[in-house]
């Protein structure tokens, strides 16, 4: 999992430049199914997305608003540097949680 507490109830999306590929709709189903389940905590990995394009942004926007709004906890997860310069840019790294990539 993660370096989250194990009691806590996490869902992880993990996505991929094929999933961003699929567009806003498509981002959004996979993000709304996992914010259904009633966990306290979602976890959006993104070390498998080479941009952050603004499609993904305006995902995690809505994301963010959504759980926010169920008391749910976001944690972006795997953020490179580009990442992190582009959410500092946009102000979403005051809003996110953040968690570095885990290293094998």
């Amino acid at each position: 999992m993660s370096q989250l507490a194990a009691a806590e109830d996490v869902a992880v999306v993990v996505l991929d430049d094929h999933l961003v590929g699929g567009g806003l709709p498509r981002l959004r189903s996979s993000l709304g199914a996992a914010m259904s389940g009633g966990r306290s905590v979602l976890v959006v990995d993104v070390s498998g997305v080479e941009r952050l394009s603004s499609t993904v942004v305006g995902a995690l926007l809505w994301t963010r608003r959504a759980c926010a709004a169920r008391q749910v906890r976001v944690v972006l997860r795997g953020a490179r540097r580009e990442h992190l310069d582009l959410l500092q840019r946009t102000g979403l790294q005051s809003v996110l949680e953040l968690e570095p990539a885990v290293r094998a």
